[in-house]
């Protein structure tokens, strides 16, 4: 119920007549951003998801006004009973704007790593030791944004987004991202 709100939500953003002035794609860009994450599996028997912190951080070129290209991160953080749960991807991204506005679709590909670390007390004192583990794997990202330019010259956005990242670690991992970005031309 969330996803589809946060979507809709979204949708309508994109959708919505702005009196700003589009801004101008070119040259070195890049940006930034955290929110809200939502890590789930997409294989038979996986049920369940898990909340936590997300956040992106990309840079990258632009060879046209309607595509920019680039590499980033983005990933996904929670810690809960002294088990940290930490998955990141590391992707070459190409947004592509697909009108005049500052509407934009993304996707990329890249590598994904999984890591859970497990602190363990013995008899009750916290200087136990720690249980840690990892697996990597390929990764797709598909997402969407909207580029708010603050001030007149558009140089610096807001940027409200939504990526869905599907992994091949353990199976397929997938973690879905809603947050606020800055991002720079």
């Amino acid at each position: 119920m969330k996803r589809t709100i946060l979507i809709a939500c979204f949708a309508l953003l994109a959708t919505a007549p702005l009196a700003a002035q589009e801004t101008a794609r070119r040259g070195l860009w890049g940006g930034f951003g955290f929110g809200y994450g939502s890590l789930g599996c997409l294989d038979d028997g996986c049920d369940g998801r898990t909340s936590g912190f997300s956040g992106f951080a990309v840079i990258g070129g632009t060879p046209s006004p309607t595509v920019r290209i680039g590499g980033g991160t983005n990933g996904f953080y929670r810690e809960e009973d002294g088990v940290e749960l930490r998955v990141a991807s590391a992707l070459f991204i190409a947004q592509f704007f697909p009108g005049a506005g500052d509407f934009f679709l993304q996707g990329g590909v890249g590598g994904a790593s999984l890591e859970v670390e497990l602190d363990v007390e013995l008899d009750g004192e916290p200087d136990g030791f720690s249980i840690s583990g990892s697996e990597e794997g390929a990764a797709l990202l598909i997402g969407l944004g909207y580029n708010v330019a603050l001030g007149e010259s558009g140089n610096l956005s807001l940027v409200p987004f939504g990526n869905w990242t599907i992994t091949t670690i353990e199976g397929t991992f997938e973690f879905f991202q809603v947050g606020l970005g800055l991002v720079w031309n």
